[in-house]
């Protein structure tokens, strides 16, 4: 991945928060929030994640809808192109909303559970995709740990 598509990946998204604070501002607060998609993807105990540029940490794959697309749809193409994998959706974890959640104000965040059908690892200007493990990244400080430590938590009550 070159530095110019970090770059631009980079100022595109500084921009695109700007925009979105500035019209939060002008509306005084009652702009509808945006809605993004994430997915646990779990292969052989292995967590897939990318690690973020800007944040420096691993975070789940995942992003913003377009504008005529559903969640479900929108998180496929997100990982394919965070990650480089293809996935099939296997069921809805939950809707989450709140900075603790999704990293920032105004988004609600939809997370599904998924599982790896095709394509191959591979690192994009939105991160370097990893496999990690889910309980390194449920006891580390960064921005889904809180999410993952739920999903923990669901998968050990399940089995009980």
């Amino acid at each position: 991945m070159s530095a110019a598509r970090v770059w631009q990946y980079r100022v595109s998204r500084f921009l695109g928060r700007l925009i979105t604070r500035t019209a939060a501002v002008l509306t005084l607060g009652r702009m509808p929030p945006f809605v993004s998609t994430s997915a646990i993807v779990v292969d052989d105990g292995r967590l897939l994640a990318v690690v973020d540029p800007i944040r420096k940490e691993a975070v789940l794959p995942g992003g913003h809808l377009t504008w005529r697309e559903s969640p479900q749809h929108a998180v496929v193409r997100e990982v394919r192109e965070e990650t480089g994998c293809e996935i099939d959706v296997d069921s809805l974890f939950g809707v989450f909303s709140g900075q603790e959640w999704t990293g920032e104000r105004g988004v609600v965040r939809v997370v599904y559970t998924a599982h790896v059908t095709g394509g191959y690892l591979a690192s994009s200007a939105e991160g370097h995709a990893i496999w990690t493990s889910p309980q390194g990244l449920a006891h580390s400080s960064t921005r889904d740990a809180p999410l993952i430590r739920t999903w923990i938590s669901v998968q050990e009550q399940e089995r009980t």
